[in-house]
């Protein structure tokens, strides 16, 4: 059975038991609407509005930059970590120390020194100065300096006996770009010459001052260089150095012996051998290997 069919009413007009209840709007329904906001942007509670002067407050407004600074829209972080450039470290002038003197073999004076610190910049000279002042200096008046010559910390020079007396004072210094340092001063006592024994000094003694030499023959020295030789006259005699001799007689001028030679003898102007024969009227005889004369 059709409970939905349709009748007509007393009016002679067909009722339709399912009709639709009259539109007060006259929409037509549309079966296909979408429900209202079922699909709807949400709504901007930040929304911007008109103030009562007309303008329109921003309520996301930025708080105003009264340095006139544009913001940065990256946000850069500055860097507060800045390098810090140390200031160049301090020097100083040098400091040096006073080492002991020493007497060399030749009677020189040996001198050392060192430096203790380079005050951070680099030592320009080293040297030494002497003194009759416990406190000398480069200026002071009748000072000696003499230059040192530096390998590693460790300095030292050498120099002939100054002519500053029996005593006199010593210290070191050294120099950099501030300016130079001195070492404590040291005490020198200048030590008494030797002298070595004369060269007929190993000759037997004989009688009122005569000397009699193994491989010479006798003489007698006369302290000043001179002798008388027996045979030879007088000589102005001068070691050489070894175990030889040099004598200048009148005659012949200089001539070299030694013991393993005489009576053989060098003769420095010619370049020829004498030999000594004897003593004749008062004068020495010598025969010339090279002319083959007795001179």
């Amino acid at each position: 059975m059709d409970h939905n069919q349709t009748h007509v009413d007393t009016n002679g007009t067909h009722v339709d038991g399912n009709a639709t209840l009259p539109d007060s709007n006259a929409t037509v329904p549309d079966p296909y609407a979408t429900p209202p906001d079922q699909n709807g942007t949400l709504v901007d509670h930040n929304q911007t509005y008109v103030d009562a002067n007309g303008t329109t407050p921003d309520a996301n407004t930025t708080v105003p930059d009264a340095n006139a600074t544009i913001p940065d829209p990256n946000e850069t972080v500055v860097d507060t970590n800045e390098t810090i450039v140390p200031p160049p470290p301090p020097t100083y002038r040098p400091i040096a120390r006073t080492l002991r003197a020493e007497t060399e073999a030749e009677g020189r004076l040996k001198l050392n020194g060192v430096v203790l610190t380079d005050g951070g910049a680099t030592v320009t000279e080293v040297g030494f100065v002497l003194s009759n002042s416990l406190f000398g200096e480069l200026h002071s008046p009748g000072a000696i300096i003499v230059g040192g010559t530096l390998s590693g910390d460790v300095f030292t020079a050498s120099s002939a006996m100054p002519d500053l007396g029996k005593r006199f004072y010593y210290r070191a210094y050294a120099t950099n770009a501030k300016g130079t340092n001195f070492g404590s001063p040291k005490r020198f006592m200048v030590p008494e010459p030797v002298v070595p024994p004369a060269w007929w000094a190993s000759a037997e003694e004989a009688t009122a001052g005569w000397r009699v030499s193994s491989w010479f023959g006798a003489f007698r020295p006369y302290g000043n260089g001179w002798i008388f030789h027996a045979d030879l006259g007088w000589l102005y005699v001068q070691p050489d150095g070894v175990d030889g001799l040099w004598v200048w007689s009148e005659g012949q001028g200089w001539l070299w012996t030694n013991p393993g030679s005489y009576r053989y003898l060098y003769e420095a102007d010619t370049h020829q051998w004498l030999y000594f024969l004897k003593r004749k009227n008062g004068q020495p005889r010598f025969y010339n290997h090279a002319t083959r004369a007795v001179e």
